[in-house]
């Protein structure tokens, strides 16, 4: 598994002004020189980020609020993102209405210049601007209508009283990614503009397919780091971040002044040692991980005030018992989404286990022979514990001490988890819902990767109808088997309405391909 480690640079990586410590500067340089990756994403231009961040080890950076990818290495531009001309035409007219005056930022091959009318600016823009002097990309003109000359890919406007509804003209319209927020360092409001396939998160999925990156870590501290948080695996926000940045994220840390993120890769680091990982994503609700296995299954623990609930107990590998035991003091229950061999490892583990009825007949006959369950299990690389050994593993096979119905209620005192059966990824595959907090555990049915329903014991049309059931639910949180944590609730009605594309086609059926739909595929 390959984690990439991404910060904004403001406000989180960097002190308030505008420095980096030497000490973050040695752990980021340690975390290259041990095959770690890492990279920013900063609204600065490269130029104005070198500056700041030099000595700085990385990997790639993502600059104008992710309008471009630069490769540090080469210095080159991987990913870049412009205006079409339609939108360049609609932005300047919508700027002659309001009559602001902008910052225009614009490519003439690979000259970056910016523009600007130095006649007309505001006293915001020139205050920023007098922070730029000597930029080689300085580009004052003598019209308004100069300033959109050249590929345009970036425009920012500051302190007007008028941007706050030119926002909410610009964020209506599709074509255009805009941020509105309050300047870390003046207090200046900015409304900044790009093109809609920029901004920091789509410039994250894009670094994932460049790097085989699986695992991304973020920290930020402002709105536009909002999509970078939805991008990525865990997001941590700073100690210094806006209230409204610390309740998207997983985890508040350090300020920026304390070196936040430096301090948190080194323990991160030291605990990816360990095989397992464990997160609290609630004061009663924890997530433990296998992310040095490819499978990367999730177990939950939701702990009530009689007992506890072990949602899926992953690949036997580690003593997972062991784990969750010192995460609660009442009985803890392992009950199963699916009886597939990478969700129900450790099953035989505890003393009380649960089961939908349809999979029962899995725990007494399995599917798959001993033999290529091991196959499966190594097919790929990976740095098992040093206690492991392959020849003693082995997944349960016996009985399940309570067989649980569709819509049954399991009771851990102070909170009620429901049954919904879900079959098509395996016939007796079920969700867990959580009614009073909108929290759903999806197992298999509904991660980001590839959905399969492609082996015999699937059911590609169970599949589609079991979305569909879903859809009925009223979800905010969505807690899925494997890969990343951090997943829209609406990604239940896109999953919907790929299968009602697959039917119209009439390729819904086993055996039929692969069918990519950006965060997810159907592999049939």
């Amino acid at each position: 598994m390959r984690t990439l480690y991404v910060s904004d640079l403001d406000g989180t990586l960097l002190h308030n002004d505008e420095t980096l410590s030497d000490d973050t500067k040695a752990l980021l340089h340690a975390l290259q020189e041990n095959g770690g990756a890492f990279a920013y994403a900063t609204a600065r231009s490269y130029h104005t980020a070198q500056k700041v961040t030099a000595g700085l080890s990385c990997t790639f950076a993502i600059v104008y609020n992710g309008a471009f990818v630069i490769d540090c290495r080469s210095g080159k531009r991987v990913i870049e993102h412009f205006f079409s001309e339609d939108a360049c035409a609609d932005l300047k007219r919508l700027l002659t209405q309001y009559r602001i005056e902008p910052i225009c930022y614009a490519c003439h091959g690979d000259q970056e210049f910016y523009s600007y009318h130095p006649a007309l600016i505001n006293d915001e823009t020139r205050s920023f601007l007098d922070t730029r002097k000597g930029d080689v990309r300085d580009h004052p003109v003598a019209s308004s209508q100069d300033l959109f000359s050249g590929s345009l890919f970036y425009v920012t406007m500051i302190g007007d009283d008028r941007l706050a509804d030119l926002y909410e003209r610009l964020k209506a319209d599709p074509r255009f990614h805009v941020v509105y927020q309050k300047d870390h360092y003046s207090d200046a409001m900015w409304l900044e503009v790009m093109s809609a396939q920029a901004g920091k998160g789509e410039a994250i999925k894009a670094c994932r397919k460049l790097m085989g990156i699986t695992e991304v870590i973020c920290f930020g501290d402002s709105l536009n780091d909002l999509s970078l948080f939805a991008a990525s695996d865990y997001a941590c926000a700073m100690g210094n971040a806006l209230e409204a940045v610390k309740k998207q994220a997983d985890e508040v840390i350090l300020s920026n002044e304390e070196d936040g993120v430096a301090k948190w890769i080194m323990v991160h680091m030291q605990r990816q040692k360990d095989w397992f990982t464990v997160r609290q994503l609630e004061k009663d609700t924890w997530c433990i991980s296998e992310p040095k296995h490819y499978e990367n299954p999730h177990s939950y623990l939701l702990v009530g005030e009689k007992r506890a609930l072990l949602i899926d107990c992953g690949l036997g590998i580690g003593e997972l018992s062991q784990v969750v035991s010192k995460l609660c003091d009442v009985p803890i229950v392992v009950t199963l989404t699916h009886a597939h061999w990478d969700h129900m490892g450790a099953y035989g583990d505890f003393d009380e286990r649960l089961l939908y009825h349809d999979e029962a007949s899995w725990l007494k006959h399995y599917p798959l022979s001993s033999e290529a369950i091991k196959e499966q299990l190594t097919k790929e690389p990976c740095d098992y514990p040093a206690a492991f050994h392959l020849e003693n593993y082995a997944i349960y096979q016996g009985e399940a001490d309570h067989l649980l119905q569709d819509g049954e209620i399991i009771d851990l005192g102070n909170r009620r988890i429901q049954v919904i059966h879900t079959p098509g990824h395996s016939p007796g595959h079920v969700c867990y819902y959580e009614a009073t907090r909108q929290t759903l555990y999806s197992g298999d049915l509904i991660y980001l990767g590839k959905l399969d329903m492609f082996y015999p014991t699937t059911d590609p049309h169970a599949f589609a109808s079991s979305i569909k059931k879903l859809a009925a639910f009223d979800v905010k949180t969505i807690r899925p088997g494997h890969n990343t944590l951090r997943i829209s609730p609406d990604v239940i009605g896109k999953i919907d309405a790929a299968f009602e594309q697959l039917k119209a086609r009439g390729v819904c059926v086993q055996g039929s391909g692969i069918y990519d739909f950006g965060d997810f595929q159907l592999h049939l």
